[in-house]
């Protein structure tokens, strides 16, 4: 078993699975169905809601740049006349 090979010759016994997972070059670990488990778990409980929030803040950033570029397109062409 790949996975169980990688464990066992890490150093660090006392790094968890995903760190291994993390510094081993080889791509079949990402095959096994558990290693597909356990990613799909922690991109819906963990980095799925960063990235929403990430995209929320961007959002608002946007938003509010091109409310800020109106205002200033405004004000010129008041100051023009």
């Amino acid at each position: 078993m790949p996975l169980r090979d990688s464990l066992a010759k890490h150093e660090d016994s006392e790094k968890d699975l995903m760190t291994v997972l993390k510094d081993s070059n080889r791509d079949e670990l990402f095959e096994s169905l558990p290693i597909m488990i356990i990613i799909d778990y922690k991109w819906q409980a963990y980095t799925r809601g960063f990235f929403i929030e990430q995209f929320k803040k961007f959002l608002c950033f946007i938003s509010l740049f091109i409310v800020s570029l109106g205002l200033q397109q405004q004000a010129r062409e008041n100051l023009a006349y």
